[in-house]
C-alpha cells in the first residue's frame, strides 16, 4: 500500500486557480448602452451630406473718383488751343463745287403763255409734275396748279382725272384743222419719208454684209503666214517623194502593206462613229436650247475638224 493519502492530491481553496464570478452590476450595462448610442449618433453624423456652401461674387473694386477734375481740363486746354489755331491757320482742303444757277421765276402773264405754248407744240397729255419738271421748274407748284386750272377754265386746255392723278392736254377743238389739199400733201410726205426710211434700212443691210464679208476674209498678215507654211509644207513632201523615188530603196512587203491598210480602216471607221454620236447630241442639244449646232459647239469648246484644217476624211 502506499503511504499516500487522498488528502494528498485534493486541491485546496488557495491553490485553485479559477476566481470566483463577480456579481451583476446594473450600473455597468447602463453604461455600454450610453456607449452604444453614442456610438450610433457618431455613424448618422458621418453619413448625413454635409450643406453646400453658397458661392459669393467677389465685389468689383469701385472706380477710382478723379479727385481734381479741373485739372485734367487745364491740362487739356493746351493741346485742344494748339489744334484750333493750326485749323484755323490751314487752308481749306476742298472747295465748294459753285451751286447751279436758280431759274429766274417767271410773271404770272408769261407763264401762262409760255406754258400754253408749250402744251400747244407737243400736243400731249402731262401731269402737273411733268410740266414742272419739263418747265425746269421756274414756276412754282402751287401757281402753276392754279395756272393750269384757269387754262382748262377758259377751255385752253382740258383736264382729266385717272384715281390720284390729273392730267392735262392741250383742247383739240382749239387746233386748227386742215384742209383736204393739206392732208394730201401730208399723206404724199408720209409715203416719201417711209420709201426713203426702207431704201435707207436695204443699204444698211448691204453695207453690213460687204463689211461682214471683208472681216471674215482672211489678213495679208494671215495670208502670208499661210503661204509660207504651205511652202514649208510642199518643201517636206518633195524631199519625202525623192526619197521614196530613189532606186536603191527596198519596196514595202505586201503584208506589212495589208497591215497598215487594216489599221487605217480600224481607226477611220472609229474616227467616222465617234463623229457621228458626238454631232447627234449636239443636234439634240442645240434643238432643245433653240440654238444653232455652231453655238452649242462654241459653248462646249469642241473643236471641230475644219476648225483644225481637216476638210474632209481621209482615203486611201
Amino acid at each position: 500500500m502506499s503511504d499516500l493519502d487522498d488528502d494528498d492530491f485534493s486541491l485546496g481553496e488557495e491553490d485553485s486557480d479559477d476566481e470566483p464570478f463577480a456579481p451583476y452590476d446594473e450600473a455597468e450595462e447602463d453604461d455600454g448602452e450610453e456607449f452604444a448610442a453614442a456610438s450610433d449618433e457618431s455613424d448618422a453624423e458621418v453619413l448625413e451630406p454635409k450643406p453646400k456652401k453658397a458661392r459669393v461674387s467677389p465685389k468689383k473694386p469701385s472706380p477710382k473718383k478723379v479727385k481734381n477734375p479741373s485739372a485734367v481740363k487745364k491740362a487739356a486746354t493746351p493741346k485742344t488751343t494748339a489744334a484750333r489755331s493750326l485749323q484755323a491757320k490751314a487752308p481749306a482742303a476742298s472747295k465748294k463745287s459753285p451751286a447751279a444757277p436758280k431759274p429766274k421765276p417767271m410773271k404770272a402773264g408769261d407763264a401762262e403763255a409760255a406754258v400754253l405754248d408749250y402744251m400747244r407744240k407737243t400736243n400731249r397729255p402731262y401731269s402737273l409734275l411733268n410740266v414742272f419738271e419739263n418747265m425746269h421748274r421756274a414756276i412754282a407748284k402751287p401757281s402753276l396748279t392754279k395756272l393750269l386750272d384757269n387754262l382748262v377754265a377758259k377751255e385752253e386746255l382740258v383736264s382729266k382725272t385717272y384715281g390720284k392723278a390729273k392730267i392735262y392736254y392741250m383742247n383739240q377743238s382749239n387746233l386748227p384743222v386742215p384742209s383736204e389739199a393739206e392732208r394730201l400733201a401730208l399723206e404724199e410726205q408720209i409715203k416719201d419719208v417711209t420709201a426713203d426710211c426702207a431704201a435707207s434700212e436695204q443699204e444698211l443691210k448691204g453695207v453690213e454684209l460687204t463689211l461682214s464679208e471683208i472681216t471674215s476674209q482672211i489678213s495679208d498678215a494671215g495670208l502670208d503666214a499661210a503661204l509660207k507654211q504651205l511652202d514649208e509644207e510642199a518643201a517636206t513632201l518633195e524631199k519625202k517623194v525623192e526619197a521614196l523615188d530613189q532606186p536603191g530603196r527596198a519596196p514595202v512587203s505586201p503584208g506589212r502593206k495589208d497591215a497598215l491598210k487594216r489599221k487605217f480602216t480600224k481607226y477611220r471607221t472609229a474616227w467616222v462613229q465617234r463623229k457621228r454620236i458626238a454631232m447627234d447630241g449636239v443636234n439634240q442639244i442645240a434643238d432643245g436650247m433653240e440654238k444653232k449646232p455652231k453655238a452649242i459647239l462654241d459653248l462646249v469648246g469642241v473643236e471641230t475638224d475644219e476648225e483644225t484644217g481637216i476638210k474632209e476624211l481621209p482615203t486611201i
